[in-house]
């Protein structure tokens, strides 16, 4: 796949990537804040979680409709598709900072086209992008929005990403090729795992050991063991259209969201059945719980409204504009990234 120098180049990268460092301390934010991102106005929305009063809105670039924080918290990574519809033109990433309440900085990873969806590991210090025109994923030096490699999926419409806790593997949806694409940063090796019909989003369990897949063309979510790579069970999703996957915050049960039946169902992370299925008014997108996991905030961008659930009673407690066409949310807090995870 590489030559020896660029293997030998690759290997002293990845050996730093993977070295949890001591970094200093980032400034505090002054409260917890809710980021709603909105397609249609290209806006990072901060928003009171609590109170639901919008605190401020920051300009997030260009076909905006994915985002991920870094592990403290402070900085919030947007890819920009430029020239999206044909993808044509070169990416960018909008850097904002969170504390500060301003864009930082934007970063263009070397002419990449089509990034569509960013992930940032857990030590803060690498960030992968998908770029759809490109078929593979882009990894960026975060301090400095270089671009240290590009790991190529071998398939279609590479649209969504998501890294393994202990950054040794990045799992891919590759919409147009009904698989998943698994790359092992350490072996520098791409396997292909069959998925459902065009796969639209994948999420890994907190401990690493298994990645749920939504399946938007046929209806179904795929299981696959992280472990093996390989894939162990297809389930229905209990509606239909199913966009996102999460898991909640302890692990115990995944959440999926079925846009065209306007339904959330709600799986047994162990025994894979479906437990519970919660009606909305609209067809949900994104899902995101509080770092406690009481509280799933979801995004209803045909509606342009954030649903609040109560996690424990499957209740909708209300519901709140925060911006046109809501897609991506992201939790930020001092010391949890946009999961709710205890930043390392």
């Amino acid at each position: 796949m590489h030559s020896d120098a660029h293997s030998g180049t690759v290997s002293r990268l990845l050996a730093a990537s993977l070295v949890v460092v001591a970094l200093s301390p980032a400034p505090a934010l002054s409260q917890e804040q809710l980021v709603v991102l909105s397609r249609t106005g290209s806006q990072a929305t901060l928003v009171d979680p609590n109170t639901q009063e919008v605190l401020v809105r920051l300009p997030a670039g260009s076909s905006a409709s994915e985002l991920a924080l870094s592990p403290d918290g402070r900085f919030a990574y947007v890819p920009n598709q430029s020239g999206h519809a044909s993808m044509t033109e070169p990416g960018t990433v909008t850097v904002l900072d969170l504390v500060e309440r301003r864009v930082e900085t934007v970063y263009q990873p070397e002419g990449y086209r089509g990034l569509r969806d960013v992930t940032v590991g857990a030590n803060g210090r690498r960030m992968w992008l998908t770029s759809e025109a490109d078929s593979g994923i882009v990894e960026l030096d975060v301090a400095t929005g270089t671009v240290l490699m590009l790991w190529k999926t071998g398939a279609a419409k590479s649209h969504r990403v998501v890294i393994t806790p202990d950054l040794r593997k990045l799992y891919v949806a590759n919409g147009a090729s009904d698989s998943v694409t698994v790359i092992n940063r350490q072996t520098v090796v791409a396997k292909r795992i069959p998925a459902g019909l065009h796969p639209e989003d994948l999420d890994v369990a907190p401990n690493g050991r298994a990645i749920w897949v939504a399946n938007r063309g046929d209806h179904t979510v795929s299981v696959i063991h992280a472990g093996r790579d390989r894939l162990v069970a297809s389930l229905q999703s209990g509606g239909r259209e199913p966009v996102r996957v999460r898991f909640r915050p302890d692990g115990y049960e995944v959440w999926v969201a079925n846009y065209a039946s306007s339904t959330l169902t709600i799986f047994d992370r162990y025994t894979q059945t479906l437990t519970d299925t919660i009606e909305l008014e609209a067809g949900p997108w994104d899902i995101l719980f509080s770092p406690d996991g009481r509280r799933a905030f979801v995004s209803a961008p045909d509606q342009n409204l954030v649903y609040v659930i109560d996690v424990a009673t499957r209740e909708v407690t209300e519901s709140f504009y925060a911006g046109p066409n809501p897609t991506s949310l992201a939790w930020a807090s001092n010391g949890h990234n946009s999961k709710g995870l205890q930043a390392r």
